[in-house]
């Protein structure tokens, strides 16, 4: 199986935009560790997987619901001769903050930005304004075994399946507040990354074209690379290094839903050449650029 082949399909709906949903069928490719700026809320359809994240491994079955918080590193594998189907809703952070801030009463400044099309919405600017209000979504929970929530789930990507987008929004906004009132709560001050890997996350992010080389960036901190990188992956789980190159392909993702070429997003995103880009995304997210971006626009 290659992701040519893959049973797979994207779905956005500029009346939502705040949300994005994949489907995909009998998958037995593998992910590198990755993260998205959105939440991620997945249902297991069939077979089994295993989800690595938050440094623990545990293993996701049909009727599963598996959450993954923004930005953090995770991936989601079958066993060797296993296989998976499942969907996806993404969930823009701020659009998802603004529900949780309510839910607990707590002051948001978010409402501004809850209605701006996700596809609009860079990674950085994204990331910005997440932090900017030093409140995180957050879920303790990787898997749920929850099958009133999993049936609210499920009419939710019916309706939108079927474009009947007022009664996909109404079960959306019901799970939502089941989910969030259950299960997450809105933190602030989570344990602070290290002031060397939030400076370099920002070098980073300043420039995904032409960052800097990690060297500069340890000059600049005064430390050595060594320490800079140990650093930066005990706060994150990856190297910065593969940190940049997320970052490129979330912006890659936004890009994707326009027309422009593929060579153009390839260069506007600081891959080499758009076979690098095609290698890295399809590593990514076991689709092809071109396969993301002919994705059904409802």
């Amino acid at each position: 199986m290659t992701s040519r082949t893959l049973d797979q399909n994207f779905y956005h709906f500029p009346e939502l935009p705040w949300l994005e949903l994949r489907r995909t069928e009998f998958s037995t490719l593998h992910y590198k560790p990755h993260s998205h700026q959105q939440l991620s809320i997945g249902a297991i359809l069939d077979g089994s997987t295993q989800v690595c994240y938050q440094g623990k491994i545990q293993q996701a079955e049909k009727g599963d619901l598996v959450i993954i918080n923004p930005g953090h590193i995770h991936y989601c594998n079958p066993e060797s001769g296993h296989f998976r189907s499942y969907y996806m809703l993404y969930l823009d952070a701020c659009w998802c903050l603004q529900k949780l801030s309510a839910l607990f009463d707590q002051s948001s400044d978010l409402a501004d930005h809850s209605t701006v099309p996700v596809k609009s919405t860079s990674f950085k600017d994204a990331a910005g304004i997440v932090a900017s209000k030093n409140l995180q979504i957050f879920c303790p929970d990787m898997t749920l075994q929850q099958p009133a929530l999993l049936q609210l789930y499920l009419e939710t990507v019916h309706h939108l399946l079927n474009q009947e987008l007022s009664g996909a929004e109404q079960a959306l906004d019901q799970l939502i507040f089941n989910l969030f009132s259950q299960f997450f709560t809105p933190i602030s001050g989570q344990q602070e990354e290290h002031r060397f890997t939030r400076y370099c996350r920002q070098r980073l992010l300043q420039d995904i074209v032409g960052p800097p080389a990690i060297e500069r960036i340890a000059e600049e901190l005064n430390c050595r690379t060594e320490t800079l990188i140990r650093r930066f992956k005990k706060d994150t789980g990856i190297s910065p290094k593969a940190f940049l190159n997320n970052a490129r392909i979330e912006q890659a993702r936004i890009l994707l839903k326009s027309d422009l070429p593929l060579a153009d997003i390839a260069q506007m995103t600081g891959f080499s050449d758009q076979s690098h880009f095609h290698k890295a995304f399809v590593s990514h997210t076991s689709s092809t650029p071109g396969q993301y971006q002919k994705a059904d626009f409802r």
